[in-house]
């Protein structure tokens, strides 16, 4: 009986109303529907929720993995490789298509699907049963979840393998292999990410204060019960085994490929910062950082579970796992420079598993003044929970397989317009199938040393040294760039083209100046237009123009704007003068 019970005072034991009996008819039925629309909901997502630019940055890692090349010593990359390196074959698999990010969402379905299998047993082990259904169930409908942990992201195989940790470190009577395993996991997720640095840090105050509250509580142990210290044990030196296996075969890889010294600057240097403008206001005094405090409630709530549990063993997990969720937000807040909303995929599953246990405490009170509708009184506690987080759900939809057509759109542009070994101008790999004319990306630690004068902005350098001869995403670019690019390319469809517009003189010829040496052509509305290039005849063939001042003389007047144009855009047909792409200037502000 002890089991299904977590407090000994007659008002607080019920954590659940029978929470470890057998699931009626009614919760199998309600779970296969919740699942199916979760399943249904998230492929519409896959579609819906509009592509974030970090999606297309690890789908242009995983590309260069493909490619036969190494992160950080042939090309710059922030992230560690695991997640990387699992899907370069699924990528290859796919081949070359514009929706390429839609096809990899779906492939994230069987890892989420796992998170929610871990926070099941999680809340199994450690509460009940129902806690346990009712907490992934939750997660999965979960707003502030469900779009973030839909898209192509390390995050989420990092996430993965933090679930897979805390289910080993919370198993009844763990034993070394369970150890052994949850350090392994956790290891795992250090090659998936660098953050992994915050779940370790949050895994040893929850372990240390486990330790703090067990040995302050003055708990008596109960007949038959192992004596409370000496039944539970913290991380041991199987743990710390399994923690360095994997780091251990990629940092031996790495410095056998005499990559060693730029992956330390790529995943380590480069993502510290000690500038005052990144610092962010103490999260203690921050009323919008308000969960840096949950820790304070849940030690609370902690105490008093170890005071008055029946089972020294499941209190001492519930205890753990309640800090490990409280302390969270306060390692995060207190020592992260720069929070992201995927910074919390690890923090849901865990801080719902607390809240409903705590639901489920507070629904068992309800339910004894119910009487004989204690089934009745259940199923409408579980139907408003549901149908109100399904509800603030589905209001975020907009049910439309269009949101993302232009970033299709420009993806398929950049194919048409260079070959895999072009370069282009692209913020943080959106081309995501060609390289970058830059080696960083512009991300909030690359902008902000930019302003500080830590990283020089030599964008416009880099492009005339690679002939670059398309750019896209301009809008994460330094302004100077940003003019740099005004002033030399031309918005064709939805990319920027080496060119410039010409403006004849009253006598016909247009002086203009190049800067991006390249192979080009001038066109008007009615095709290309031949004359007189420095005082040299041509014809309707490619100019060969280095950088510098230039004169041109049509050899006919010419009606409307005249462009001069990298030849493989007229060549292909992406001219202004297209119709086709003419109409679909409006994404440009989605495309950018």
């Amino acid at each position: 009986m002890h089991q299904s019970l977590l407090l000994s005072k007659p008002g607080l034991r019920a954590l659940s109303l029978n929470q470890e009996a057998e699931l009626r008819l009614w919760e199998k039925l309600g779970i296969a529907g919740l699942v199916l629309l979760w399943l249904g909901l998230r492929s519409f997502s896959v579609y819906d929720h509009l592509w974030d630019s970090d999606e297309a940055q690890h789908l242009h890692v995983v590309w260069e993995w493909t490619q036969g090349l190494l992160p950080y010593r042939d090309f710059f990359d922030n992230h560690t490789p695991l997640f990387h390196v699992l899907f370069a074959p699924v990528l290859r698999l796919f081949g070359e298509r514009a929706d390429i990010i839609e096809l990899m969402r779906g492939c994230m379905v069987p890892l989420i699907a796992l998170i929610f299998w871990c926070t099941y047993r999680i809340g199994a082990q450690v509460f009940s049963r129902r806690v346990g259904i009712i907490a992934a169930l939750l997660g999965a409908f979960y707003p502030h979840h469900f779009f973030k942990i839909g898209e192509f992201r390390t995050d989420v195989l990092w996430t993965v393998f933090w679930m897979l940790s805390l289910v080993w470190l919370t198993r009844p009577g763990r034993m070394r292999r369970h150890e052994f395993l949850a350090g392994l996991a956790l290891g795992a997720a250090f090659a998936a990410s660098q953050k992994t640095v915050l779940l370790a840090l949050v895994l040893l105050a929850g372990t240390a204060g486990t330790l703090l509250l067990t040995r302050l509580g003055r708990r008596h142990a109960m007949d038959g019960e192992t004596p409370p210290m000496r039944s539970w044990r913290p991380l041991g030196p199987w743990f710390w085994l399994g923690l360095c296996l994997v780091p251990a075969g990629f940092l031996g890889f790495f410095w056998a490929e005499g990559a060693w010294s730029r992956m330390v600057y790529c995943v380590v240097r480069f993502n510290l910062s000690t500038g005052e403008e990144m610092l962010h206001r103490p999260a203690w005094l921050d009323p919008n950082q308000a969960r840096f405090w949950l820790i304070v409630p849940t030690a609370v709530v902690a105490w008093q579970i170890w005071q008055r549990s029946f089972s020294a063993d499941r209190a001492r997990r519930q205890v753990f796992l309640l800090l490990v969720g409280g302390s969270y937000c306060t390692v995060l807040f207190g020592l992260w420079t720069v929070v992201s909303a995927q910074d919390y995929l690890p923090y849901y599953p865990v801080w719902l598993i607390g809240v409903v246990a705590g639901l489920a405490w507070l629904g068992g009170t309800i339910v004894r003044w119910a009487g004989n509708r204690e089934e009745l009184v259940r199923a409408l506690l579980v139907l408003l929970l549901f149908g109100a987080e399904i509800t603030w759900l589905v209001k975020d939809f907009h049910f439309s397989r269009h949101r993302n057509q232009f970033k299709i759109e420009q993806v398929r542009e950049v194919l048409a317009l260079t070959r895999p070994d072009e370069a282009v101008l692209d913020a943080k790999g959106g081309s995501i199938y060609r390289p970058r004319a830059v080696p960083y990306v512009m991300e909030t630690l690359t902008r902000w040393r930019m302003r500080e004068g830590q990283l020089a902005n030599d964008v416009p350098q880099r492009l005339v040294q690679q002939r670059t001869a398309v750019a896209i995403n301009l809008s994460w670019f330094p302004r100077q760039t940003q003019d740099f690019i005004n002033a030399n390319y031309v918005w064709v469809g939805l990319v920027h083209v080496a060119g410039k517009t010409l403006f004849p003189g009253e006598d016909g010829p247009c002086n203009f100046q190049v800067l991006i040496p390249g192979r080009y052509r001038v066109v008007s509305a009615q095709g290309s237009v031949s004359g007189r290039l420095d005082g040299h005849a041509v014809g309707e063939e490619t100019l060969e123009l280095e950088p510098g001042p230039h004169r041109f003389q049509s050899d006919q007047p010419v009606v409307g704007p005249i462009y001069l144009l990298a030849e493989q855009a007229v060549a292909r047909g992406f001219t202004p003068f297209n119709e086709a792409l003419k109409s679909l200037e409006p994404g440009r502000k989605y495309a950018d």
